[in-house]
């Protein structure tokens, strides 16, 4: 259709001469340019609006009529600024969409391979320096190269450090080390997709703690569970991608305050534990940092703890 066929037919439609397609039949309309409110008739024809009056010539036998009696029409309308709240109600039900459709599903490694007590060693030689890592600020780490005991080839922690361990959500490589536990908190365990790698970040003080936190978080679909005294003292899922909640603000903001309460009172020193956790995996600022690579010195650009593989199923990555 040319544009000068559909100009002669919305013509006709709107003397009258022609049936419109859909017809809005009384209903208020609302004039945004004079601010008035007056009874009438909407005619479509090909998508397009031929008439806004009162007249009902335009709808013929073939019409899809609607009854818009008690509803306000605004033809032609491009909403750009909507408010859907009034007096902080929402003035519509919204309908929670398929959020594993649009994307945000959340990418976790296996059961099989979170609680496996050998995912969490750390491999090393006594005779050789573990960069540890020291958090110092809310997202700042710094080095500290530690010479600590060896069995077996892997290498144990001290009182002061937390076993540490990067799961890559989609193979079976993982990362370990070591994080000093002045800054961040003695954690028994501590797992979590709140990672800005979307991998599953594990710290603790016993293996077996450390796998159970992480089990939880993939049964969970993704979120954050803590160990204490052998047993979960919190957890809070995070479907969306691992790092948002599908609950309400007010429910997802006293999960947030109930795990800071829980990380202070464990000895983190900082204000903010869901900040320091994103950036502990953040390869962007300085020094050490743990991402699905290997431990990483971001000032000097080079990688000083390899990542590894694990002889274990890594699941499917979506």
């Amino acid at each position: 259709m040319t544009k000068v066929e559909e100009s002669l037919g919305l013509i006709s439609v709107a003397r009258g001469a022609g049936e419109a397609d859909l017809y809005l039949n009384g209903g208020n309309l609302v004039n945004v340019l004079s601010g008035e409110i007056y009874p009438a008739n909407v005619a479509v024809w090909n998508g397009r609006i031929a008439y806004v009056r009162l007249s009902r010539k335009m709808a013929g036998s073939n019409t899809r009529v609607i009854d818009a009696g008690g509803y306000y029409l605004c033809p032609g309308l491009i909403e750009a600024h909507f408010h859907p709240c009034v007096d902080g109600k929402l003035t519509n039900s919204i309908t929670e969409p398929d959020w594993g459709e649009i994307g945000l599903y959340s990418r976790l490694p296996s059961i099989d391979l979170v609680a496996n007590l050998a995912t969490y060693r750390v491999p090393g030689s006594q005779d050789i320096a573990f960069p540890v890592i020291e958090l110092i600020s809310g997202a700042i780490t710094r080095r500290q190269d530690r010479f600590l005991n060896e069995r077996e080839g892997y290498l144990e922690r001290e009182d002061d450090l937390l076993y540490c361990a990067l799961i890559s959500s989609c193979s079976n490589q993982v990362t370990n080390g070591f994080i000093s536990s002045r800054g961040l908190g003695r954690f028994e365990a501590l797992a979590t997709t709140l990672s800005s790698s979307l991998n599953l970040f594990v710290v603790g003080q016993d293996f077996s703690a450390m796998a159970r936190a992480a089990s939880k978080v993939v049964e969970m679909g993704g979120g954050i569970a803590l160990i204490e005294k052998g047993e979960i003292s919190y957890s809070f899922p995070l479907k969306l991608a691992g790092v948002m909640s599908d609950q309400s603000f007010t429910e997802a903001a006293a999960k947030i305050q109930e795990f800071d309460e829980k990380a202070s009172a464990l000895g983190y020193k900082y204000n903010d534990i869901c900040f320091s956790l994103l950036f502990l995996t953040c390869d962007s600022l300085p020094v050490l940092k743990i991402t699905a690579s290997g431990i990483i010195d971001v000032k000097n650009k080079r990688t000083v703890v390899p990542s590894r593989k694990i002889k274990i199923s890594p699941g499917e990555c979506r």
